[in-house]
């Protein structure tokens, strides 16, 4: 679960995997991180709404996912058991206080799937109760069902008369 990652993150000793190569400086990962991100950016194999894993920090998979126009509108995320998002930024120190902002809010996340999950199972039990009610208008169902009938069955009748009628007089 991605809140067991963050649980066992040492916030003072800072590490960031990109491109396969370890930084501890925050100013250094900073900039390596954008500039691996315009690489790819600019890539004519790196299409729009594509997305591509580029390192690794605190245990997720950091991706960027390009949208329409470099980095306007493209994403920087987190992504272990689910993906965690947020813009990209042209800034290098800015991208990585984002992917600290990212893992911020995780927990608060919980919460609110938490919250989620229990209003879907609560409509899903008031749904199971309702279906155990018998229809409040079956009766004037039948009824008006009855009487359609009816009507269906004078119509026909209607009809066979009159192609009696029609044939008896081209006789």
């Amino acid at each position: 679960m991605d809140l067991e990652l963050i649980s066992e993150i040492n916030s003072e000793n800072f590490s960031i995997e990109i491109n396969g190569e370890k930084y501890w400086d925050r100013e250094t990962a900073g900039i390596k991180l954008l500039e691996n991100a315009e690489i790819h950016m600019k890539s004519r194999e790196f299409h729009e709404y594509q997305h591509i894993t580029i390192g690794k920090y605190n245990g997720f998979d950091v991706i960027i996912i390009r949208a329409d126009n470099l980095f306007q509108n493209s994403i920087l995320a987190l992504k272990n058991n689910l993906c965690h998002k947020s813009t990209l930024s042209t800034s290098p120190h800015g991208n990585l206080i984002k992917l600290d902002n990212i893992m911020s809010k995780m927990p608060k996340e919980e919460i609110v799937f938490k919250e989620r999950i229990a209003k879907i199972n609560a409509n899903i039990e008031a749904a199971k109760a309702q279906l155990s009610l018998a229809f409040e208008h079956e009766d004037e169902l039948n009824t008006l069902s009855e009487r359609q009938q009816e009507i269906n069955t004078q119509l026909e009748f209607g009809e066979e008369r009159e192609e009696l009628i029609e044939n008896e007089i081209e006789m």
